[in-house]
């Protein structure tokens, strides 16, 4: 048996079989801000939106918020982030904090999808969404920068 000598270079494509996707279009949006919430339902945080028009109808949006601090209170609280377009939610990610610890908080990297219906063309404006089961939920951290990615993908 003779063995294969191609090189990665010699590789034009790839089995059909196996999805590629791609990446339409990445933005993105600081803010030195703080949002806080003690709020049971989802409120946005308004500083770190970002608006995007859609290229295409069967993308998904990947969101990166890249926060300075994101910080459980206290009480017993759940502390919930998610993104949404305004109609369409990510996943929701949950940070939970023992009753026995004062406060909790991590310098994180939350990543979440958004899938959903829209249109080629469509303005669609992410952000941020908070929630805690009791307690206050902080996210940021005044004069430090967090910054959010959105990143159209197909």
């Amino acid at each position: 048996i003779k063995p294969n000598n191609n090189t990665l270079s010699a590789i034009t494509a790839l089995p059909a079989a196996i999805p590629t996707g791609k990446v339409l279009q990445v933005v993105s949006t600081s803010t030195t801000a703080e949002y806080g919430t003690t709020n049971s339902s989802f409120n946005t945080w308004s500083d770190i939106n970002r608006t995007i028009t859609a290229i295409s109808a069967n993308s998904k949006f990947m969101c990166i918020l890249n926060a300075a601090r994101i910080m459980c209170g206290s009480g017993d609280p759940n502390c919930d982030i998610q993104f949404t377009d305004g109609t369409n939610n990510s996943n929701f990610i949950r940070m939970y904090k023992s009753l026995n610890i004062t406060n909790a908080a991590v310098n994180p990297s939350v990543t979440s999808i958004i899938s959903g219906n829209h249109s080629a063309g469509a303005s669609l404006t992410i952000s941020v969404q908070g929630r805690t089961t009791s307690g206050t939920f902080t996210i940021g951290d005044n004069g430090s920068s967090s910054t959010m990615f959105v990143l159209e993908i197909e």
